[in-house]
Formats: C-alpha cells, sequence, structure tokens
C-alpha cells in the first residue's frame, strides 16, 4: 500500500514540476524572450574595414547562420581567425571563432556585436535577449559608476537557437546599469 501511494505522491509531484517548466516556457516565449549562450565576452573587437568614405568601422552587429558566412565576414573585417599567415590566427579568440563548425551551425546561429562604446571598467554584461516583432533587442548592464570616458572595444559573440533568428530582420542594442 505504501509504495502505491509514494508512486502517486512522486507521479503527482513529477506532473507539477511539469506544469511549472510549461508555465515558465510559455511566460518567457509571451514576453519574447530568448533563451543565449554567451560564447565570448571580453575586451576585445571583432576586426576592421575602410568605410566608403576612407574612414574606418569598428562597431558590428551580425548574425551569422553558417560558417561560409562566418568566414567572409572574418575577411571582410580584416579578422584573423582563418588567416593561417596573421600573428592573431593562434588567439583565444580565433581560435574561439573557428570552433563554430556546421555541426554548430545545424541548430544555432551566432550573433556578434563588437562595439567600440563600452569603457572595460564598467564590465558589459548582456542581461537578455527579446524579440519585438522582426527586432531582436539585446539588453547590455554596465556597472553603476563614474568611468573615465574612454572608448575600448568589448565583443559578445552571442549563441541562440536558429529557429529565433528566422524572422528577425534588425538587431538593436539596449543599454542599462546594474549595481556595482
Amino acid at each position: 500500500m505504501k509504495t502505491k501511494r509514494n508512486i502517486k505522491c512522486i507521479s503527482l509531484a513529477t506532473l507539477c514540476i511539469f506544469i511549472v517548466i510549461g508555465i515558465f516556457t510559455l511566460y518567457a516565449c509571451a514576453n519574447g524572450q530568448i533563451e543565449y549562450h554567451i560564447g565570448f565576452s571580453d575586451l576585445a573587437i571583432f576586426g576592421s574595414k575602410e568605410n566608403e568614405d576612407g574612414g574606418i568601422a569598428y562597431g558590428l552587429t551580425k548574425t551569422i547562420k553558417s560558417v561560409e558566412e562566418l568566414r567572409d565576414v572574418c575577411e571582410e573585417w580584416n579578422n584573423p581567425a582563418f588567416d593561417e599567415n596573421s600573428d592573431g590566427y593562434s588567439s583565444e579568440l580565433s581560435q574561439k571563432i573557428r570552433g563554430y563548425d556546421e555541426k554548430f551551425f545545424e541548430t544555432k546561429a551566432l550573433i556578434i556585436n563588437s562595439s567600440l562604446q563600452y569603457n572595460s571598467e564598467s564590465v558589459p554584461k548582456v542581461e537578455k535577449l527579446t524579440h519585438n516583432g522582426d527586432v531582436l533587442i539585446i539588453q547590455v548592464s554596465l556597472k553603476d559608476g563614474m568611468y573615465w570616458d574612454i572608448a575600448e572595444g568589448w565583443l559578445f559573440l552571442i549563441e541562440v537557437n536558429k529557429t529565433y533568428m528566422d524572422d528577425i530582420t534588425y538587431i538593436t542594442i539596449e543599454n542599462t546599469t546594474r549595481a556595482k
């Protein structure tokens, strides 16, 4: 008798757990939240390229959905990840970029966000990804405080399920502050 009652209790508890997980998942989806993983976050830039007006561009926010696209973007932005003759070929960042292979891109997409707007003392951190229609919103928080007005490069490589990106046509960054 006790065994049957224990099995019923365990089954009921398991069912309750699944219901709670389901409600949380529906809540997250209804609020447009997107699951993600930070593959890289550090003081770095992805690369640079010359603008049409002769200036140099360092800022890049782009979704990558294949190895070929990643290679093309690396070449366009003078990123050394796939250039074996480059001094930066063996860097941690280059190794990380080369680690995104065909198997990764079968189910995932990579969002590159490289910016010069952050002072490294403020330690930028991706807080969440949401979407509003075809717009992906990346919320980046900075430590609250007073910092020198120095533009340094900060790079995020954000890994997401590829299906989340199907209807996204624009990416925007929202900066917020957080307690130290």
